[in-house]
């Protein structure tokens, strides 16, 4: 099976449970890095759009001028739509070689998408490439971790995971195409939203255990 079918029937499958769920709370906490990065979004990029999901989650809290979402998948795309009042839509490419002026944007995300990537060095150097100086460049994946149960659980399939990363030593990876760190963070101890869920993840983090939450996200300032 190819990564587009797994990926869809995934969607199908678990459409009311930890899919959902995860991909609820990857916006909540992307929109939530948009907001504290002081970024008001007018030209955005979406590096591994896939179905566009997750960014419908997102729609109604921004309304960029111009929003592209690009993946290398054509079969996902064809299942991708624009939110109702948004400008521009999804493309065909590889994000390692982007089809766009520099300095065309003024927002990047990347949501559960670098953990597919073999060479994420190309993909920061074309995405600082693109982002304006003072842009922001938001990152979100599973943490190594949550790969793991993910893998063991039959969520996830090897042959997709690229690359494993976490926020230890995630620095050293992306300052060298022109980045500086800003707000870094784990998040999401459980798979599904459970009753005081939320105070025990707030309990978790200011007792450092946060390494064992599910997923990870840091935003990075073109310079």
């Amino acid at each position: 099976m190819d990564f587009s079918k797994q990926y869809l029937e995934s969607r199908a499958r678990q459409g009311s449970g930890i899919a959902t769920y995860g991909m609820a709370r990857r916006a909540e906490r992307m929109l939530s890095h948009i907001r504290s990065s002081g970024c008001a979004p007018k030209r955005m990029l979406d590096l591994g759009t896939a179905d566009g999901k997750m960014l419908m989650l997102m729609a109604p809290s921004i309304s960029p001028a111009l929003w592209v979402g690009v993946d290398s998948n054509r079969e996902l795309l064809k299942a991708a739509r624009l939110p109702e009042g948004w400008t521009g839509g999804p493309t065909h490419t590889d994000g390692r070689q982007l089809p766009f002026r520099t300095g065309t944007f003024d927002l990047v995300i990347a949501a559960a998408t670098i953990k597919h990537v073999r060479d994420p060095g190309r993909l920061f150097d074309e995405t600082r490439r693109v982002l304006q100086t003072g842009g922001c460049f938001i990152v979100s994946d599973p943490t190594p971790m949550a790969i793991w149960f993910g893998l063991r659980m039959g969520h996830f399939d090897a042959r997709w995971l690229e690359n494993r990363w976490s926020l230890s030593g995630w620095n050293r990876a992306i300052e060298p195409a022109g980045f500086r760190c800003g707000r870094a963070e784990r998040y999401m101890m459980f798979p599904r939203r459970l009753p005081g869920g939320d105070g025990l993840e707030r309990v978790m983090r200011r007792t450092l255990l946060s390494k064992m939450f599910l997923h990870q996200i840091a935003t990075f300032e073109a310079v």
